[in-house]
């Protein structure tokens, strides 16, 4: 694709959208012009020395605006959600003016209806509180090790009464959620941040972690309200999607909270906002007739690195003597089938 862009389609934007349309997954294919528009400007092109870095965050931006589980359609809200909602704040306001008075001296929200604002602070307070808490553990490494030391005599000790293993942490670091943001658009998704003991940000993590699990508002949603005066909703279902940098791949992961019972037509709703969350709408699952070809490229070796022909030929000769009844017609057929949908799954993992 790169040498496309470079010598026939460099100065085409429009070309360029469909050459992307048409190399990407079907069902970002209604997000890539908005996501190119992101990226390049709205009357921008892909520039030559910046093929291969464009097109791979165009397809990251179009991912994410494709996977939007969290956005809430607020004319579809239910009587009942709605109420429920207004008496549960009422009930935590207390705890959430008292968390904004720790923070910032005042019960009024910091950064009224403004995110970006709430994010940017968090982020600096976060690396704030983490320089001087180094500084500290620097200061007292000595004495530190002694109770670590300690506690790990303690917790053997434990061990061998009990059966059971505890922490050897002197106190666990924490995680803080906070909206994902790329090239200037919310996704949905949510990052996390490191937070250190004894701070600001983990008496806020710790609150809004209790209050979340006895109101069923999300974490995420309990922090913005502190900061922005953004009302939560206290949905009957939460889906929630975290993305990882691994070193292996990216690695998406759904959660689904349940806080009261779901109705049959609900059900069926959350069914779709499930494969839609991975980006899988409308996809078929993989059948019995994959996992049979995936075994046998398996026993035969595996997929090869050299002598490819003479390999798929092998693969064809022994699965039409195996399945007369669903034979491929050439090698190349055999093989595009087996690549398809490894590159499916190579995609959800």
């Amino acid at each position: 694709m790169t040498e496309i862009f470079k010598y026939i389609y460099l100065n085409d934007r429009n070309r360029q959208i469909e050459i992307l349309k048409e190399s990407f997954r079907k069902d970002l294919k209604p997000f890539v012009e908005e996501a190119f528009n992101i990226v390049c400007g709205e009357d921008g092109k892909i520039k030559e020395n910046k093929v291969d870095s464009s097109i791979e965050i165009i397809e990251k931006v179009a991912n994410h605006l494709a996977q939007n589980p969290q956005n809430h359609d607020l004319t579809k809200l239910i009587p009942e959600t709605v109420i429920l909602s207004n008496e549960l704040l009422k009930k935590i306001n207390p705890y959430i003016n008292n968390l904004r008075k720790e923070l910032f001296s005042s019960e009024t929200p910091p950064f009224f209806e403004d995110p970006d604002s709430a994010i940017k602070w968090i982020k600096a307070e976060a690396n704030k509180e983490g320089d001087i808490f180094r500084t500290k553990w620097n200061d007292n490494e000595e004495i530190i090790e002694k109770i670590q030391k300690e506690i790990e005599e303690k917790n053997n000790k434990l061990f061998q009464l009990t059966g059971r293993h505890f922490s050897n942490k002197i106190e666990n670091f924490r995680l803080l959620p906070i909206p994902l943001k790329i090239i200037n658009k919310w996704t949905g998704d949510i990052e996390k941040i490191s937070i250190f003991p004894r701070t600001k940000l983990a008496d806020l993590e710790e609150e809004t972690r209790i209050l979340s699990k006895e109101t069923g508002f999300t974490q995420l949603s309990l922090i913005l309200y502190v900061f922005t005066g953004i009302k939560p909703i206290s949905l009957k279902y939460n889906i929630q999607t975290n993305i990882s940098f691994g070193k292996l791949n990216i690695k998406k992961r759904v959660n689904i909270s349940f806080e009261r019972p779901l109705k049959k037509e609900e059900i069926n709703e959350l069914f779709f906002k499930i494969k839609s969350a991975f980006g899988r709408k409308g996809e078929k699952d993989l059948s019995k007739k994959h996992m049979e070809l995936y075994l046998l490229v398996g026993r035969l070796g595996g997929d090869p690195k050299s002598d490819k022909m003479k390999f798929w030929q092998k693969v064809l000769k022994e699965w039409n003597k195996k399945n007369p009844n669903d034979r491929f017609k050439t090698d190349r057929n055999i093989r595009y089938t087996y690549y398809k949908f490894m590159n499916r799954l190579k995609e959800k993992n």
